[in-house]
């Protein structure tokens, strides 16, 4: 059965935010099946998740915190698999206002690492795997690079927010 998982970010208050930030998880129909994280999986101190993907068999979800940002990975039935936080920074693999992610037809993960103008592909398991692109204008340069698609020919879309135009990229 196909599923639709959608993002509920909840809300920020002061300093702190809403318990209601979980990914939803609708029937093909549009009723309500689940959400999560719930029970301990829910203190993984993500106050702000920002995108969610699902292929056959894994969800991902990507945000962040105060101090940290995550990519994590659920099955379908929302049980956690794996998380990769890092605290928020620069550098190759370091995660630093994440907001968008997308899978290509080998399973690699990217994600549009916001605050770093970067992009970070990671396997499917979420170990890093390399990083591309900086800060700036020209080919291959973001600045705050925010949702990506990949298409079934390989490419990856990039959404380069400030600069206002899709970049195209192949591996």
């Amino acid at each position: 059965q196909q599923y639709v998982f959608i993002v509920d970010r909840g809300r920020e208050i002061g300093n702190t935010y809403s318990t209601h930030n979980r990914v939803v998880k609708f029937n093909h129909d549009g009723k309500y099946v689940d959400e999560f994280p719930r029970g301990a999986d829910a203190d993984l101190s993500i106050p702000i998740f920002n995108d969610v993907l699902a292929d056959d068999s894994f969800i991902y979800a990507v945000g962040y915190g105060v101090k940290s940002s995550s990519i994590v990975k659920y099955d379908l039935q929302g049980n956690l698999v794996k998380n990769y936080t890092t605290a928020l920074g620069n550098g190759a693999g370091i995660l630093n206002y994440p907001n968008g992610l997308t899978i290509d037809k080998d399973k690699d993960i990217f994600v549009a690492n916001t605050s770093n103008s970067t992009i970070e592909m990671f396997s499917s398991n979420l170990d890093y795997s390399n990083t591309f692109g900086s800060f700036g204008t020209g080919n291959e340069q973001f600045n705050r690079p925010f949702r990506l698609s990949a298409s079934t020919n390989g490419k990856i879309y990039i959404a380069d927010y400030i600069n206002k135009r899709i970049q195209i990229y192949s591996k």
